[in-house]
């Protein structure tokens, strides 16, 4: 075995990017990030949305234990159109405050929508449930949560909430049945009707 041969092509290439392959790897990148950014931009006030819903959802279940833990009533009051905040709730008791919370001051770009059908799906109303009334506490309002597990609330079938982006491209909903236990959870508009989630 001899001495080992050289390339005939020319130079052994020890490292770097030739400039064919830093161009190559530079337009793929600005591609991407385009891309990117038009995908993040249709996607946060989808995000927004199932967060401030998903936020208030958890809210209330928190509100009920802390009911129950506490052997007192609690009370979710939202209040709307504030000087500060256009969307808020608090958790209290008695004088004491849990969490006091501003969703819009969170989540930017959201808000709530009143005018639309009231609030039941496919399996709410396969068991024969009354239909929830749209967006009660779109304008302020309480809910009180009994150590029982009861609420009581101003609309006697149930209280819910309507979120929608600011765009109009997504709409979910939180709503709380009233009577027997106070049982809340999502819903989602899909443009004909509201489905469970």
């Amino acid at each position: 075995m001899g001495p080992p041969r050289e390339r005939s092509m020319g130079a052994r290439r020890e490292r770097g990017f030739t400039v064919t392959e830093l161009v190559v790897a530079v337009g793929m990148a600005g591609i991407l990030a385009s891309v990117a950014i038009w995908e993040i931009d249709r996607l946060l006030p989808e995000y927004r949305v199932a967060s401030a819903a998903s936020r208030f959802l958890l809210d209330l279940r928190t509100t009920a234990a802390i009911a129950a833990r506490t052997n007192r009533p609690v009370v979710f009051r939202v209040e709307t159109g504030g000087d500060d905040c256009e969307i808020r709730y608090v958790i209290q008791q008695d004088t004491e405050v849990y969490q006091d919370v501003c969703l819009t001051e969170e989540l930017r770009g959201i808000t709530t929508a009143e005018s639309l059908d009231p609030i039941r799906c496919q399996e709410e109303e396969d068991l024969g449930l009354a239909e929830l009334p749209a967006c009660t506490l779109c304008g302020g309002g309480s809910i009180v949560f009994l150590p029982t597990g009861q609420i009581i609330a101003s609309d006697p079938v149930g209280e819910t909430i309507v979120f929608r982006s600011a765009d109009n491209r997504l709409t979910r909903a939180v709503g709380l049945r009233a009577g027997g236990i106070g049982r809340a959870r999502l819903y989602q508009w899909d443009g004909a009707r509201w489905s469970c989630r």
